[in-house]
């Protein structure tokens, strides 16, 4: 069974009841910041409009960095792309990676980090607490040689949507990007909690 990466009406009640929380510089420094990039600041009006409608406001300039907030607006944000910017799974992809280049906190981490296994291993449980109240995130093996490499990425004890964790891929692999420049480099979700597994783990493979 695949994972449905649509968003509905529906679960936008069902990810606003989790108690799953996010920290506000994973908005404001992270989706909100690209968002007005690729858009500008007519887009996020927009993005702004319509979660008034679906009842589920939300103003970019009165989110705080440091305060925690309901995980269901990143998938009200996956919503109003869907239904209002055409998005397809191709474009979350996109949208991921793009994160991961511009947030501050992935680049302030970089910064102090120059061992690419080092940075695998500490860099996805570090940024998991700074950005989610809830779960974990642990890079459970990394190989590298002078050809081509690979790590696996485990997410447990999380579950709010498919598309979140398709986005979550590809911010991973946006991240590891960053680390040096490949001649590929491509991301597959291998296990899902949608898919009736016990978490969500990611397969990460580059070549050099």
């Amino acid at each position: 069974m695949k994972n449905n990466y649509k968003v509905t009406k529906e679960d936008l009640k069902k990810v606003f009841s989790s108690p799953i929380r996010i920290k506000g510089m994973s908005l404001k420094g992270g989706i909100i910041k690209v968002i007005e990039e690729m858009f500008g600041e007519k887009g996020l009006r927009v993005i702004e409009k319509e979660s008034k409608i679906l009842g589920l406001p939300f103003v970019s300039e009165k989110i705080q960095e440091s305060e925690w907030y309901p995980a269901g607006i990143f998938i009200e944000i996956y919503y109003i792309l869907q239904e209002k910017f055409n998005f397809k799974k191709k474009d979350f992809a996109e949208l991921g990676e793009k994160v991961a280049k511009f947030s501050p906190a992935i680049r302030l981490l970089m910064k102090y980090l120059a061992i690419p296994e080092k940075i695998a291993k500490i860099a996805a449980p570090r940024l998991w607490r700074r950005f989610f109240d809830v779960g974990e995130a642990e890079v459970c093996e990394f190989k590298d040689s002078k050809v081509e490499g690979f790590l696996i990425v485990r997410i447990k004890d999380f579950k709010l949507h498919p598309l979140h964790f398709l986005y979550l891929g590809h911010f991973f692999l946006g991240m590891t990007k960053l680390v040096k420049k490949f001649k590929e480099a491509t991301v597959k979700e291998t296990k899902s909690p949608f898919r009736g597994d016990k978490y969500q783990e990611y397969l990460i493979k580059w070549k050099h």
